[in-house]
């Protein structure tokens, strides 16, 4: 998980330096520089493809919002139960409001459903599915390839890699 953790910190460094980097240089860059690919990050951190691993990793426009205005709001919440107290209404009030935007923002994004989950025919599904193929394919002319072996021709096919099979292989489709 340091690799994980390693490729996120510089993924937001790259996003912060430009906001419209593609998954294809992203690639290019973690190749070369022995980070994570763009679909490896995806399974990694449970989201359907890259624009949406953008947002989860430096957010902006609405999630940033949203997490502004829920700070706000602690803030006041916090100022209102030292000044009136814990169970007076305007501090039930201010809680009321956190809890509604809290509840609206996971309500509207589908990445918060109970459980993992890929969507079926999304990205991740589909190199799930082409690896798997492979794998059959070239289970079916010799013995089952050791890991590195696996890695190997994965790299060179674009598929996935084993950590990425064994990985989705976990989550079920919605």
């Amino acid at each position: 998980m340091e690799q994980l953790r390693k490729s996120v910190e510089e993924l937001e460094i790259q996003i912060k330096e430009n906001e419209e980097i593609t998954s294809s240089q992203w690639n290019q860059y973690a190749q070369e520089n022995g980070y994570y690919s763009s679909i490896t990050m995806q399974t990694h951190i449970n989201v359907n493809n890259w624009e949406e691993l953008k947002e989860k990793i430096c957010p902006t426009g609405r999630e940033k919002n949203v997490n502004r205005e829920i700070e706000k709001l602690r803030k006041q919440l916090h100022k209102a139960i030292q000044t009136v107290g814990l169970n007076s209404n305007e501090t039930i009030e201010i809680s009321r409001k956190i809890n509604a935007l809290a509840n609206k923002y996971y309500k509207n994004n589908r990445n918060r459903k109970k459980g993992k989950y890929y969507q079926k025919e999304s990205l991740i599904d589909g190199m799930y599915n082409k690896s798997y193929e492979h794998l059959k394919y070239i289970t079916s002319l010799e013995e089952f390839p050791s890991i590195d072996e696996w890695n190997r021709y994965a790299k060179e096919n674009n598929c996935l890699n084993s950590q990425s099979m064994q990985y989705i292989s976990r989550y079920e489709l919605a």
